[in-house]
């Protein structure tokens, strides 16, 4: 409803899924377009929780798959315990698998769940994979079967630094020049 109002009043509504404007995730989707690992298969994600935290993976899949919808979406959660995040109910591990329009298959696993992922963001492709967090490593792609290759984000991490100051730069250069915002209500809507 937020969405619908802002676009009858020409207003710019805007989500905070600032990962979008990290190197390793920039980067990644830039081997993505170069055709680094072939066409891509399927996207997966590990993380805590879907509120906080998979909410902003779910988002990067679209950042990677050109924020195309999804056919359909099928998942689970499970909440046995109580679990707050800033004061927030979130589940105790969940798993979601779903199908873009374009064939591409997403999957997330949360919670304790998340060990059956292993990485943060994992793009797999007909010739190869991209990795996004794992373990100490930022970003790391295997071409055709042969060995990890280490790529450098420049002192970046999975949260910055930078990300934010690249995000308030984007949504002040897109209310400006009257375009869509990297962090639309568009695109957090389609995650």
């Amino acid at each position: 409803r937020m969405a619908g109002v802002a676009a009858e009043k020409s207003v710019q509504l805007t989500f905070n899924h600032q990962r979008r404007f990290g190197k390793s995730f920039s980067m990644a989707r830039n081997l993505l377009k170069a055709g680094e690992i072939g066409d891509l298969l399927r996207l997966e994600a590990a993380c805590g929780d879907i509120y906080d935290y998979g909410t902003h993976y779910i988002d990067m899949f679209g950042f990677y798959n050109q924020d195309l919808p999804a056919k359909w979406v099928m998942g689970q959660i499970d909440y046995r315990t109580e679990n707050l995040v800033f004061g927030a109910t979130v589940e105790n591990q969940a798993i979601a698998l779903w199908e873009y329009e374009n064939g591409v298959f997403g999957m997330i696993a949360t919670g304790m769940g998340d060990r059956a992922i292993g990485v943060h963001n994992r793009l797999i492709g007909t010739k190869g994979i991209i990795e996004v967090g794992v373990g100490n490593v930022h970003l790391r792609i295997r071409q055709d079967q042969g060995e990890w290759k280490n790529i450098d984000t420049a002192g970046e991490h999975l949260h910055g630094p930078g990300y934010i100051d690249r995000a308030i730069a984007d949504v002040v250069t897109s209310l400006e020049a009257r375009i869509e915002s990297e962090l639309s209500a568009r695109r957090a809507l389609n995650a």
